[in-house]
């Protein structure tokens, strides 16, 4: 099974484009918190966030594309591993969760 369950903040006001078809793509970054409470002190331990790509097609996308930069969201979908060659040769990895599902959080 591949299924992934995010919630954080947008890094970014999405970004959509139109395939020939008319079919919506949505795109945007994700942060997650990686934040936590040390049981020994009791503290909370500030880390840095991890960072998704987020891609979002048709009504999913359409939705997607209403939030700003800030908002949180829970999304729901798949990672697909992407290889290519960058401009300069170099072979290169990436991850990009599709979406099936995005709800923006209220605070």
């Amino acid at each position: 099974m591949n299924k992934v369950q995010l919630e954080g903040r947008l890094g970014r006001d999405p970004e959509t484009k139109f395939t020939a078809s008319a079919t919506q793509i949505t795109t945007v970054s994700l942060a997650t918190s990686n934040d936590y409470k040390d049981k020994a002190t009791g503290q909370y331990v500030k880390k840095p966030a991890s960072w998704h790509s987020i891609v979002c097609f048709g009504d999913v996308a359409k939705a997607l594309a209403e939030y700003r930069k800030g908002d949180i969201i829970h999304a729901e979908g798949k990672i697909q591993y992407e290889d290519w060659t960058d401009a300069e040769g170099k072979k290169r990895t990436g991850t990009k969760i599709i979406c099936f599902s995005v709800e923006l959080k209220t605070t």
